[in-house]
């Protein structure tokens, strides 16, 4: 599986003509759901689109891509659109690929009008007025698992907690694409909000899909504001937090501080002094400053 992805992802052509995501949701997803689900089913959805992650980002970490079946997405598509696209993105072996190209533009117009969500849209905003444009790198967004749902405790039990071995190949073959495209990528950091996902990236739980997958956790020993998550080899600074929006109990003050914090250990990540570090260099240049006038002062 790896060997076939990474021809994938390392074929030039692919990316360069920005038909990556798409390549690999024709050609191992698709494929993956034909033989895993049935011709039809009710409730299942077509596998989410894999994101084109930018070199060096800061990657946003949730546990599934959404799909509301109460809802029409008629706000971001338009009265005819959004009852079309649920209709196209239903789970249908024969429907699914003639119904393909118009799903792949639909899909698109749904990202652009909602790529992060409101809470990680909300951090992005935060750390791009916090963080100095120099050192500020671009954001991206992945999700753990391709399977479409907005239930996630549904999502959770049905598949991460499986003991069928059949469920458990299908859930490993995704975990594999997403480690694969997160190393490809070389994030600056990782960035999860998601209790589940955070539990899953430490080996807390779900151990039974994460066997021998290749990434481990590597808990930073020096006074630091973040850990490490090893995938192909590739140590990527790890920040793993409960959610803040998501928190109804937390009063501002809290959610003020949590945000903050994030936004001082993303400034060390990426080599910009924080406040801290910016007075004491001060206060040693105006003691540097001090000696050399009094050496020129008489005594």
């Amino acid at each position: 599986m790896l060997k076939e992805l990474n021809k994938l992802l390392n074929n030039q052509v692919v990316f360069e003509n920005g038909l990556g995501s798409s390549f690999i949701w024709h050609t191992i997803l698709i494929p993956l759901w034909k033989n895993f689900f049935d011709d039809k089913q009710e409730n299942v959805y077509v596998p989410g689109i894999p994101p084109e992650l930018p070199k060096g980002s800061v990657v946003f970490m949730g546990m599934n891509p959404s799909m509301n079946e109460g809802k029409q997405y008629k706000k971001e598509l338009g009265e005819a659109a959004g009852p079309q696209y649920l209709e196209f993105a239903k789970w249908d072996k024969e429907k699914t690929l003639l119904n393909v190209g118009k799903l792949l533009a639909l899909e698109k117009k749904i990202e652009e009008k909602h790529i992060y969500g409101s809470e990680m849209e909300e951090l992005k905003a935060y750390f791009t007025s916090k963080i100095e444009k120099e050192y500020l790198p671009p954001f991206s967004h992945i999700d753990l698992l391709f399977i479409r749902g907005t239930d996630q405790k549904k999502v959770i039990n049905t598949y991460l907690k499986s003991k069928d071995k059949k469920v458990i190949e299908f859930v490993r073959k995704q975990l594999e694409i997403t480690l694969q495209l997160i190393s490809d990528a070389e994030p600056k950091a990782i960035i999860v909000l998601n209790a589940d996902v955070r539990k899953f990236l430490i080996r807390t739980k779900y151990r039974t899909i994460s066997k021998d997958l290749p990434f481990k956790f590597q808990p930073n020993d020096e006074p630091a504001f973040y850990d490490f998550i090893e995938i192909n080899k590739k140590s990527i600074p790890f920040i793993g937090l409960r959610s803040i929006s998501g928190q109804a109990q937390l009063d501002s003050i809290t959610k003020q501080s949590l945000k903050d914090g994030l936004v001082k250990r993303l400034k060390v990540i990426l080599g910009q002094p924080i406040e801290e570090e910016i007075i004491r260099i001060q206060k040693e240049k105006i003691n540097e400053l001090e000696l050399k006038l009094n050496s020129y002062i008489p005594k």
